[in-house]
């Protein structure tokens, strides 16, 4: 009955503006409800099929159950209808469900994600070799290290690379060539921290302006944190010789665009490392240098308009790459960090954006020039999402004295949400997530999800109405706009793991599993929680073999779950037992340093205890009392 009374409505729904379609769903019952979506999804892969002739596409109903959960909120019905390319009803990249090695010394339900590639697990699909595993690596005769044959790069012109130009590292022309192919195709596209284009051609003709030692040195140490041991020993020997620390010093007082990105990379390589005071070290390094250059966090005056104006088109361009790229690093840091950052965006345009006034004739020399194919369009949105994430930072993490929502109201998170929901309704089509999207642009709506996790995160205990002006629903609490992200977070994680390789050498998109886990703390009754979170967990292993701070994350989530009684001691044990057998050729393990925040919901009155290092050092006190489930 209710599904005929269902169906006779889909059939007038031509004649019923939006608003009445959702309130006619909301009266539906839930089983209604459920088919309904069902439909849409159907409707929307039949819709993308005839618009792209797309011939290999799975049946549209199994497609459609296998990607929406059970249930939906009219909340989250509401923004997909709204808003699709935040809440999009359909998630193409779906794959066929397998078994999870699911947790706890109860067996856990039946998990609906997957492991990664349908049970490819060899370490030759993880970081510590996906560089290499296509060609494997040795070391050679005349004592370089590198892949035993070539591949086909993101630019020709790394054919002509002579590595040796730039570094003293034993690694051959063809090794340094992938790994700076594989770098910026992988990384590149989210941190943009230089003018691709230009560093390249600087690279092979061994000129000096966009590209330097430091620039090259940084560049492989940041994509190399995976070498195997006796690589790394090569590379540290090597780096010895070439006395680092007097070239780190020499650089860190020469401000120009490469030593900017460089030490950008530096920190980003020693985070991964578990080296968090160094990398903070770095942190403020980077930030007095972009003021120093009038790149970033400082107010513009004349003088410097003047001679940003009067460079030329490659440097004019070049400084805007970097201003953004170094900026987008700095707020990404004080996303985890829960820390200040960068108090204003660079002024120079966004490179890429074709929005710009059509009276600026700076943003119209730097948006003259497209991105490299491998890039597309993230990069550019990315920027502008960066800067709606710096107004919540600057206000929820400008002091620790009270809680934010003592002196934060509600009606600038609703402020903040309606620009997050405007950025992405102006998103171009290619960041938006469409048939076999690209890893950068997963990535760019994880990012986007966290955004709004975050912004709404003190208050989602507060039953205060949004009355979000875009929407119908303006009584809804903000627990149902964070559960509608929290659950494109769970999909997005879902497709990244399952459908992207880059999965295993990239660390890029872990924020979905930190965010997912602590979200699913909120409610440790909930019957899916075990076999999502084992998912979060199996992740979070297989990136220790490429990362070592992603053991750090591990064991502090391990913590936090036995805390719940979530997970057993011997279950805990025994998944951080297979991370160190995967990252047992990392040197350094016990001097692990991590100092941004694991707990999210403690940090919100507790930073110095959410951090990483102070969770998990409870580990060992609860794994010593096996505490049955």
């Amino acid at each position: 009955m209710a599904l005929k009374r269902e169906n006779e409505g889909l059939r007038r729904s031509q004649g019923y503006s939006v608003d009445e379609l959702i309130g006619l769903f909301d009266t539906l019952p839930q089983e209604a409800r459920t088919e309904t979506l069902k439909r849409l999804a159907a409707a929307e892969i039949q819709r993308r099929s005839d618009k792209e002739q797309i011939t290999h596409s799975l049946p549209e109903q199994n497609t459609a159950r296998s990607v929406l959960p059970p249930t939906r909120s009219k909340i989250e019905f509401e923004l997909m209808v709204r808003h699709p390319t935040a809440y999009p009803i359909f998630f193409p990249e779906a794959t066929p469900r397998v078994q999870s090695n699911a947790p706890s010394s109860n067996q856990a339900p039946p998990s609906r994600f997957t492991a990664p590639f349908a049970g490819d697990t060899s370490d030759s699909t993880y970081r510590q070799g996906a560089m290499f595993a296509i060609g494997g690596f040795n070391a050679l005769k005349s004592h370089q290290i590198g892949p035993q044959q070539v591949l086909s790069y993101c630019d020709s012109r790394l054919n002509r690379l002579q590595i040796s130009q730039w570094t003293e590292v034993p690694i051959t022309n063809d090794f340094a060539a992938q790994v700076i192919s594989i770098f910026l195709e992988t990384d590149h596209p989210i941190q943009g921290l230089f003018d691709a284009d230009l560093f390249l051609e600087d690279l092979v003709t061994a000129s000096g302006q966009f590209c330097s030692s430091f620039l090259v040195t940084a560049l492989l140490f940041c994509a190399c944190v995976d070498l195997s041991a006796s690589l790394e020993r090569a590379l540290a020997d090597s780096a010895k010789s070439s006395k680092p620390e007097k070239l780190l010093d020499s650089e860190l007082n020469r401000d120009s665009l490469p030593s900017l990105a460089a030490i950008s990379l530096m920190s980003i390589g020693c985070i991964y490392q578990g080296k968090d005071d160094r990398a903070a070290e770095f942190m403020k390094d980077i930030i007095r240098m972009g003021q120093r250059m009038n790149l970033f966090g400082c107010n513009i005056h004349k003088a410097a308009l003047e001679t940003f104006r009067a460079m030329p088109d490659d440097l004019l361009r070049a400084s805007a790459h970097t201003a953004w790229g170094v900026y987008s690093w700095v707020t990404l840091y004080s996303l985890h960090y829960h820390e200040p950052g960068a108090r204003v965006s660079p002024m120079l345009p966004i490179p890429g954006d074709g929005t710009h006034d059509q009276q600026d004739k700076l943003a119209i020399r730097i948006a003259s020039y497209a991105p490299p194919v491998y890039m597309g369009q993230t990069f550019t949105a990315l920027c502008k999402l960066w800067t709606i994430f710096q107004e919540m930072i600057l206000v929820y993490y400008a002091a620790e004295q009270c809680l934010v929502t003592e002196r934060v109201d509600v009606s600038f998170a609703r402020s903040l949400y309606q620009k997050l929901l405007s950025w992405a309704d102006q998103l171009p089509p290619s960041a938006t997530r469409q048939d076999r999207s690209p890893h950068h642009v997963i990535i760019l709506h994880i990012l986007y999800h966290v955004a709004i996790l975050d912004v709404f995160r003190p208050f989602v205990n507060e039953q205060q109405p949004l009355q979000i002006r875009s929407a119908s629903a303006a009584n809804q609490p903000a627990d149902a706009v964070f559960a509608a992200s929290v659950n494109q977070l769970q999909q997005l994680m879902y497709i990244y793991r399952t459908c992207h390789r880059s999965a295993t050498y990239t660390i890029l998109w872990h924020t979905a599993m930190l965010y997912v886990a602590n979200a699913l703390f909120r409610d440790p009754s909930d019957p899916s929680l075990r076999s999502i979170f084992s998912f979060c967990l199996e992740g979070y292993r297989d990136l220790v073999a490429s990362f070592p701070v992603a053991e750090g994350i591990l064991r502090g989530l391990l913590t936090m779950a036995m805390h719940l009684r979530i997970i057993s001691t011997s279950y805990a044990r025994d998944i951080l037992t297979q991370a160190h057998e995967k990252g047992k050729h990392h040197h350094m393990r016990q001097d692990l340093r991590a100092n941004f925040m694991v707990d999210l919901n403690l940090a919100l009155s507790s930073r110095e205890n959410a951090k990483v290092e102070n969770v998990a050092r409870d580990f060992e006190q609860l794994a010593v009392i096996n505490r049955p489930l």
